[in-house]
């Protein structure tokens, strides 16, 4: 069947290639193997139905005709990522990972990993990691999914939503339960848990400035349902579009369209605020003492989290003083920052289409992965060396790390450097 919930139009086999050409009445342009059935590749390349297609073999070129124009597409058979056949017909606002340990106990295949991406097609879709298949589709009729995260001791997800309010989907039930507290868009959400707690928080930011606190337990016999224990003004006229817990040093760190990162204690009193951006704030990623914030200005900055006073402890702090490097190689705004636990490499990706792996401390991008699509979110895998993209174009890519070889360009950067020093 057509993954696009449409009937297809055209139709082509390469027998040279083995290779399956359809085009849809959506629009749809989809090809698979012959062999194995999978998908390779789904693009919309127009918004009305795709009247015909036909394959030039000698140009390897797939020609599209709609009611109003004609489309040549190459076929580009030597790419370094795979397609997820998503099914979303939106863009892909946000990816997150959920270990199956924590889903409950029971067979082998309910402990593997799970990973869930939403869309702007008010969809959550559930994915089984060994063949990316979706096991599962929950659906918002209500407002539209503006961010989602997953809660690591419960079989729960949580979603926020344009119209201010958060929904906690109960996977094992089906159930859900809606929370209102903000007056605007929920536009980040993510789990913490404060120093001296047990308990699993979910923080919420959003367009009003705010940062609320969420108790998400809900035992009905002892009384306890999910509710808000507390929100603090994060920014007084700006949106906070990024949040991020670090459990090491005890502080929530906001950002937003203000272009400043701030930096706040567990009992949600300011510390200081790093100030160098020229605009909004995008997203927020943690390695150690360091603090990675990307932008609508194109770059990604290094930050010292939070500095050290005489005799330990935190000491407030604000200005640039903070800024440790700048990383420039991005040519539109950064979406999304990762750090790849394993080999401490950043990964970065935009709506240029890139995705770049990063030395920071040298300053230098190991790789390049370059996609004509926008490039939405991001997330790595936690059961293999794969990081996984949404974009704006309705699509889920997976990129192999491999980090035996980006360990060997790495440490052949270092040694050019080294014999550079040397000759000066």
């Amino acid at each position: 069947p057509n993954q696009n919930g449409c009937a297809f139009t055209s139709f082509y086999y390469d027998s040279a290639h083995r290779d399956v050409f359809l085009a849809d009445q959506y629009g749809y342009f989809t090809v698979h193997d012959a062999t194995t059935g999978k998908l390779i590749s789904c693009q919309r390349v127009t918004k009305e139905a795709v009247k015909d297609l036909k394959y030039i073999a000698d140009a390897n070129t797939v020609v599209l005709a709609s009611e109003d124009e004609i489309e040549l597409w190459t076929v580009n058979r030597e790419t370094d990522y795979k397609l997820v056949s998503s099914g979303h017909v939106g863009p892909v606002i946000s990816i997150v990972t959920k270990k199956g340990s924590q889903l409950g106990a029971g067979s082998a295949r309910e402990q593997e990993h799970r990973i869930f991406s939403a869309s702007l097609d008010n969809t959550i879709r559930m994915w089984d990691p060994y063949d990316m298949c979706c096991t599962r589709v929950l659906k918002e009729d209500r407002s539209e999914i503006s961010a989602i995260t997953c809660l690591r001791s419960k079989s729960k997800i949580v979603s926020g939503h344009d119209d201010g309010s958060l929904r906690l989907w109960n996977l094992d039930t089906g159930s859900t339960t809606n929370l209102r507290e903000h007056s605007n868009t929920v536009t980040c959400l993510i789990t913490a848990c404060f120093e001296g707690k047990d308990e699993e928080l979910v923080l919420s930011g959003s367009f009003d400035g705010y940062v609320c606190v969420w108790d998400m337990q809900k035992k009905p016999t002892k009384g306890i349902i999910p509710h808000m224990l507390t929100k603090f003004q994060a920014s007084v006229e700006a949106e906070i579009l990024c949040l991020l817990h670090d459990s090491n040093k005890n502080v929530i760190v906001s950002a937003g369209n203000d272009t400043c990162v701030r930096v706040w204690s567990e009992a949600y009193e300011p510390l200081g605020v790093h100030s160098g951006h020229a605009e909004a704030v995008t997203c927020l990623a943690l390695d150690g003492n360091f603090l990675f914030s990307g932008s609508e200005d194109f770059s990604v900055k290094v930050w010292d989290t939070v500095p050290s006073r005489e005799g330990g402890g935190l000491s407030h702090f604000g200005g640039g003083s903070t800024l440790v490097k700048t990383l420039v190689g991005h040519k539109r705004t950064v979406t999304s920052v990762e750090i790849e636990p394993s080999s401490g490499y950043l990964l970065s990706c935009g709506m240029d289409g890139l995705l770049n792996i990063w030395d920071y401390g040298k300053g230098q991008i190991l790789k390049t992965f370059g996609h004509r699509e926008e490039l939405r979110c991001m997330v790595m895998r936690a059961d293999k060396s794969e990081v996984m993209v949404g974009t704006m174009q309705e699509n889920i890519l997976r990129f192999p790390l491999e980090l035996e070889k980006l360990e060997t360009l790495g440490s052949q950067a270092g040694d050019a450097e080294e014999g550079a020093e040397a000759d000066s």
